[in-house]
C-alpha cells in the first residue's frame, strides 16, 4: 500500500488510536489535497495517479524509491521525507538550489525507507546498503527548472494556473502540460521542431529520453529537461500556439496521440487543416536493420522488466 495515497477508514481508526493522532492530522499528510487540484478529482487507490512518482511495488521491492535534497536532510534534527518529493514536477530543491538525488550514492539503488527497521535508528540512510544519504554531492538547479517548479506547486496549491491568455483551472493546464511531455518526445519530426522553435526560440534540441517510461517515472534530469519546455508550452496562449501551428504546417491530425486530447487543445486543433490523405506507394518498408537508438531503448526496456537495471 502506498501510504501517500491513503489509507483506509478501517486501517486509519486503530492507527489512529495507538498514536493517539486524529485521523485528520493523517489525511493532511498525504496527497490527496494535492491531487485533487492536480488530477480534477481523486483517483482510486490502485489505479495510475498522474504527476505522481510511482514506486513500481511488487511486494516489498520498489523499482524506483523516493527522490531527496540531501542539503535538507543534514539539516534536519530528525530527517524526513518530503511530501512534495513524491510530485513528479518537484525536480530541484528550491531552498538549496541543488537538483534532487533520486538513488543510494552509495550502490545506486532505490531510496526505499519502509524497508528500514528500528536499528538503522533514522531515514536517513539507504535501507539496502546502509549508506548515508546525505553523502549524495548533487548539480546545481538552472532557473528555468525552479521557475517551472514554481508555477506548478502555485498552481497544484491554489487549483488555478495562469496562461498568457487568462487563468484557467489547474487541471486542465496540468494534463496540457502533461500531454506536451509525451508530445515533445517525438519533437525530432520536422513540423514539431519548427512549431517549437517558434514558440521557444531559446529552447536546444529535446532528446528523447533514454526509457520508454510516463514522465513520472523518469530520473530526475531527463525529467527536467522534458518538464521544462512542456510547462512553458502549457502556458502559451491559445492564439500563440494556434499561430505557430499554422506557421509550422501542422494539421489538425498534429495533436492527436493515441490517448485522449487535452481540453485546452481542441480550439487550435479544431482551427488547423485537415490533413491530406497520402497515397500509398508500391514500394513498402524495407527489411534494413532498425536504428541504433532504437535497438537501445529497446534493450534497457528488456533489462528493466528482467530487474536488471
Amino acid at each position: 500500500m502506498d501510504c501517500d495515497r491513503g489509507i483506509p477508514d478501517d486501517r486509519l481508526a486503530p492507527l489512529s488510536l495507538v498514536s493517539g493522532i486524529p485521523p485528520e492530522r493523517f489525511r493532511a499528510s498525504m496527497l490527496s489535497s494535492l491531487v485533487r487540484n492536480v488530477a480534477g478529482r481523486i483517483p482510486a487507490l490502485h489505479e495510475i495517479w498522474p504527476w505522481v512518482r510511482p514506486f513500481g511495488r511488487k511486494n516489498r521491492r520498489c523499482v524506483q524509491g523516493w527522490q531527496y535534497c540531501p542539503a535538507c536532510l543534514m539539516e534536519d534534527a530528525k530527517p524526513f521525507m518530503r511530501l512534495p518529493w513524491r510530485m513528479a514536477w518537484h525536480v530541484a530543491c528550491g531552498r538549496h538550489g541543488m537538483m534532487l538525488q533520486d538513488y543510494c550514492p552509495h550502490c545506486h539503488g532505490p531510496v526505499v525507507p519502509h524497508r528500514l527497521t528500528a536499528m538503522d535508528m533514522e531515514l536517513a540512510r539507504c535501507a539496502l546498503c546502509g549508506g548515508d544519504l546525505r553523502d549524495s554531492r548533487t548539480e546545481d538547479a538552472w532557473g528555468e527548472v525552479l521557475a517551472m517548479q514554481e508555477a506548478c506547486d502555485m498552481a497544484a496549491v491554489s487549483g488555478v494556473a495562469c496562461r498568457d491568455d487568462g487563468e484557467v483551472p489547474a487541471h486542465e493546464w496540468f494534463d496540457l502540460a502533461r500531454f506536451f511531455t509525451g508530445w515533445l518526445r517525438r519533437c525530432d519530426l520536422t513540423a514539431r521542431y519548427a512549431f517549437v522553435e517558434r514558440l521557444l526560440p531559446d529552447v536546444d534540441v529535446i532528446e528523447r529520453p533514454s526509457l520508454t517510461l510516463g514522465v513520472e517515472a523518469l530520473p530526475v534530469n531527463e525529467r527536467a529537461r522534458l518538464l521544462v519546455p512542456a510547462v512553458r508550452l502549457a502556458s502559451k496562449s491559445l492564439g500563440e500556439l494556434t499561430e505557430s501551428a499554422l506557421e509550422a504546417g501542422l494539421n489538425g491530425r498534429s495533436f492527436h496521440t493515441r490517448g485522449r486530447l487535452p481540453v485546452l487543445l481542441e480550439s487550435v486543433a479544431s482551427a488547423l487543416p485537415e490533413r491530406k490523405r497520402a497515397r500509398k506507394g508500391r514500394s513498402g518498408r524495407g527489411d534494413g536493420p532498425r536504428p541504433k537508438a532504437v535497438v537501445e531503448r529497446m534493450w534497457r526496456r528488456l533489462q528493466r522488466k528482467a530487474g536488471l537495471a
